[in-house]
């Protein structure tokens, strides 16, 4: 009875959603990019507090402020990952311009909800495309017995093939590496 029901939430604005790009430049191979940003409501994972979030062409999130652009993905719990991750579909991707793949963001203040979504982007070892998002929701409007904010993570499109790196990682992983849940690697 506590489970959420699947209903896609596009903002991808080539959809006819009303996301803004995450401007990341990671058109190939070698170019991932990681770009911080402030959150519009405060967030707790694992026990502590957040303002900002990074967000990674790769595919993941990160509670926080990050360098890293981590392409390979690992299993969780495991060093190779940014700390306080949320690993949505970490696989090697990349934008596309034409016809227009990249990542978008929204606060749905009407819905307390902030996304990050992964619109029609390229794996970059087999060129088959993923679309899926990242919703965060408000803890001032939806509560969870531990504190810590809710994340849901949709997918409307995946192609879990990468066969050169370790295929898709999904889960979250803590701040030292020591915890997290792992749904699927490898």
């Amino acid at each position: 009875p506590e489970a959420p029901t699947y209903q896609w939430v596009e903002i991808d604005p080539n959809q006819g959603g009303a996301g803004t790009q995450v401007t990341l430049g990671d058109f190939g191979s070698y170019q991932d990019k990681t770009r911080a940003m402030n959150l519009p409501f405060g967030f707790q994972f694992y026990g502590e507090p957040f303002t900002r979030v990074s967000i990674c062409s790769n595919g993941w999130i990160a509670m926080g402020d990050t360098y890293l652009t981590d392409y390979r993905n690992w299993t969780i719990p495991g060093a190779g990952a940014p700390p306080y991750l949320i690993a949505a579909w970490w696989d090697d991707l990349a934008e596309v311009s034409s016809p227009a793949a990249h990542v978008y963001q929204r606060y749905d203040a009407a819905n307390h909800r902030f996304i990050v979504q992964w619109s029609r982007m390229k794996n970059t070892v087999t060129n088959t495309t993923n679309t899926f998002q990242v919703i965060l929701l408000d803890p001032a409007f939806y509560s969870s017995p531990s504190g810590d904010g809710i994340i849901l993570m949709q997918y409307q499109t995946v192609n879990n093939d990468d066969y050169e790196d370790g295929y898709a990682t999904v889960g979250i992983q803590n701040a030292d590496h020591t915890d997290g849940l792992l749904y699927t690697y490898y």
